[in-house]
């Protein structure tokens, strides 16, 4: 924290979040970025609220942490300190791809704005950074401390990715205070997961259903990669991010809505550290055993295929 100490930064507090923004530069580039993080994590709490009333159903003792940082090399200059002279995706050099991550040691969101001249990551597909990040934020806050329950890697990510997938509306609405808040809809379709997940359908590279919730960390999703197609290296982490935002926004919007309420219960009993993973996960849609997966399966898949980036369906 040493860093966070020498460098300007101001606060901004939008209970239950509080955000240490550095110091962009300007007073008008201070108030424009604050105000905009400040409405995406309103825009973020707003919508699990309403969406998971059961899940969320007292406020946080304390406020959420979040950190904005400048630009990467800001981040970076952090993360060296904060991980040992490694980027949080672990480079060396404190160099790193991501954009963001929450902290398991702290439980503080770092986030950066921008990057340093040529920029390298598309503004549209990273407006849902922060939405991702906070939900694992608030996910671990909700389960409890002592939480015995078994990971599920793939439900994980596969949620934030999900909750991640967000789209400036253009419009602004008066909060309780008179003062104009920018709006988000939040839960679209993930515009970088759905082509990838298309193409890996058409190629016949997933998992089946049972494979990936069975999936507790990311080298089992690659180990099963290299186990079923002999292709090495981070495919099966990725293809459990893409293959598992699908399944969940098939869930939460295909079918019309016969899985919703199946995904919500599942949703809630994780975040309360009731979930023990896949046995839950059986529970939560009536099944007793993996062939009983197959009819949904072929559901999802049908769907999937016929998903388009607005959210609607192909023509048969």
């Amino acid at each position: 924290y040493l860093y966070l100490r020498e460098v300007p930064h101001f606060v901004v507090r939008e209970w239950p979040y509080v955000l240490f923004v550095e110091d962009f530069g300007s007073k008008e580039r201070n108030e424009y970025y604050g105000a905009e993080k400040a409405d995406q994590v309103r825009s973020f709490y707003a919508y699990m609220k309403k969406t998971f009333p059961e899940m969320i159903e007292k406020e946080p003792e304390i406020p959420y942490r979040v950190i904005v940082f400048k630009d990467g090399a800001s981040y970076n200059k952090f993360n060296e300190g904060e991980h040992g002279g490694k980027g949080s995706g672990g480079e060396k050099g404190g160099k790193s791809r991501a954009r963001a991550h929450f902290s398991l040691r702290t439980k503080f969101v770092y986030y950066y704005e921008k990057e340093v001249g040529k920029a390298s990551f598309d503004a549209k597909a990273t407006l849902g950074v922060i939405f991702h990040e906070c939900c694992h934020q608030l996910m671990n806050d909700l389960r409890p401390q002592d939480n015995k329950a078994s990971p599920s890697m793939w439900f994980e990510e596969a949620f934030a990715e999900y909750i991640g997938a967000v789209k400036k509306t253009g419009k602004f609405e008066k909060d309780d205070n008179g003062v104009d808040r920018m709006q988000f809809d939040v839960a679209q379709v993930n515009s970088y997961r759905l082509p990838h997940i298309q193409r890996m359908i058409k190629a016949k590279r997933i998992f089946s259903l049972p494979e990936m919730f069975m999936c507790r960390s990311y080298e089992e999703a690659n180990q099963l990669a290299r186990i079923r197609w002999g292709i090495t290296g981070g495919f099966g982490q990725s293809l459990l991010y893409c293959q598992g935002w699908s399944f969940v926004y098939f869930c939460m919007h295909g079918k019309d809505g016969k899985y919703r309420d199946k995904m919500i219960n599942y949703i809630t009993k994780d975040a309360a550290g009731d979930s023990y993973g896949y046995e839950t996960l059986l529970e939560c849609f009536g099944l007793t055993e993996n062939d009983q997966w197959k009819p949904i399966e072929r559901e999802w898949l049908a769907y999937v295929r016929r998903l388009q980036p607005d959210g609607t369906l192909k023509k048969r």
